[in-house]
This record gives C-alpha cells, sequence and structure tokens, in this order.
C-alpha cells in the first residue's frame, strides 16, 4: 500500500496538471449521464474524464500495473481485445494490431484518479463525440448501425445475438427486440436496472422454458418469444 502511494505522489509531479477551468463538465454516454468518483474537468479547453468510469461505460476491464506505470483493458465479452495504456509516454498500444496510438493531449493523475482526454476515447471507440458550450456538456453517441436480420445463431439448443437499440434492464413484462428480427418478452417476474448500448444476448432452453442471459449483467431471467 505504502509501495502504491509513493508511486500515486511521484506520479502526480510527473503529469504537471495544466490550467482548469472553475467549471466542472458533464459527459453523456448515450443519454446517459457518466457518474464517478472524480467529476471530469476542463483543461485548456479538452475534456478530460477519470479512465477508470469512461471505460468501464464502454465494457472494459481495467487492471492496474506499477511498474512501469500502465493500465491493462480487455472486454468483458472478449478478453483477446486488448489495450495497454502506458502512463510514461501516453501511448496506448493494441495488442490485436501490435500498433501504438499516441493519445494527445496527454494523460495526468488527478486525485489518484488517471484522466483521459474525452475526444479520444471517445473517437478512438468509433463514436460521435459533440461539446454544447451553452451547458458546458460533452455527448459521446454510438452510432446505431443498420443491421440486416439474419437467421439467428444456434449453438446447441442456445440462440445468440445481440439487444437491437438501447438495453435499460427489465421490470417484470420487459419486451426485448433482437437483431436477428426476433422478439422476446421477460417471463419472470424481476427487476434490474443496466444500461447498455446493443449488448450481445443469450437465449437458452431450460426444461421446457427459456432463460435469457444479457452481456454485463449477472443475473439471468426467463423469458418467452413473441415474434
Amino acid at each position: 500500500m505504502l509501495k502504491r502511494l509513493l508511486f500515486l505522489l511521484v506520479a502526480v509531479c510527473l503529469f504537471a496538471l495544466p490550467s482548469t477551468s472553475q467549471a466542472t463538465p458533464s459527459v453523456v454516454v448515450n443519454g446517459k449521464l457518466l457518474e464517478s468518483d472524480v467529476p471530469p474537468m476542463l483543461v485548456d479547453d479538452r475534456v478530460f474524464v477519470p479512465m477508470r468510469a469512461i471505460f468501464t461505460e464502454f465494457g472494459y476491464l481495467i487492471q492496474w500495473q506499477d511498474n512501469p506505470p500502465r493500465v491493462v483493458l480487455s472486454y468483458i465479452w472478449d478478453p483477446s481485445s486488448l489495450y495497454i495504456l502506458n502512463l510514461s509516454d501516453s501511448t496506448l498500444y493494441n495488442k490485436n494490431s501490435d500498433s501504438y496510438i499516441q493519445i494527445t493531449p496527454a494523460t495526468f493523475i488527478h486525485e489518484g484518479r488517471t484522466m483521459i482526454p474525452l475526444r479520444f476515447i471517445g473517437e478512438a471507440q468509433g463514436n460521435q463525440v459533440s461539446w454544447d458550450g451553452n451547458t458546458e456538456t460533452a455527448y459521446i453517441t454510438t452510432p446505431k448501425k443498420t443491421v440486416t436480420p439474419q437467421p439467428p445463431v444456434t449453438i446447441g439448443n442456445a440462440i445468440e445475438s445481440k439487444i437491437d437499440g438501447i438495453f435499460e434492464g427489465w421490470d417484470g413484462d420487459t419486451i426485448f427486440q433482437l437483431i436477428n428480427g426476433q422478439t422476446w418478452q421477460q417471463d419472470s417476474y424481476d427487476y434490474m436496472y443496466h444500461y447498455a448500448f446493443m449488448p450481445d444476448v443469450l437465449i437458452y432452453k431450460d426444461g421446457i422454458r427459456y432463460k435469457m442471459k444479457v452481456e454485463g449483467v449477472d443475473d439471468v431471467i426467463y423469458v418467452k418469444r413473441l415474434k
């Protein structure tokens, strides 16, 4: 613990914080306000966000490594999709393509959190980033892809697909539209809120009924097919 605290103190000195705006900007990801214990910042007219908060929102697991100082990012549903953020030189390494991307402006440590430029990470994920100067709000929007309905991918008694659009959990009789053209409805009473955009779903037979597992959600519910 002492070693980690000493490292953070040194990191604060190494990554000097430029001049910041007094206002705290808001960040909205696909219609949902980004929440974090350390708020976003305006630094030299650029919006910076805590790395953990923004990558978690996009479905990544985060692992901190002290020596050398870096962060390992792996996609929760595809561990082979691996990135390494090197804090010493603000580069992002893509293991799949074996390539480095320079992050500009550079990352820095603030209140124990790694701050990363919002526009860089938003556009690196293929999203659209916009800024409303009147409300000092940054918006990240994942473009909805035009998907031609495909026959469901069946593995044994299971069906793999995606939610068509925004997923916000379930509340008793929620209807789920899949990109394969199928429509399913919740068939067991339960309440759960979880926001995601086009998450993967797995529907499989359990006896004479069907269960559904959604990417990023621990709970499993019963469903019935409507269409």
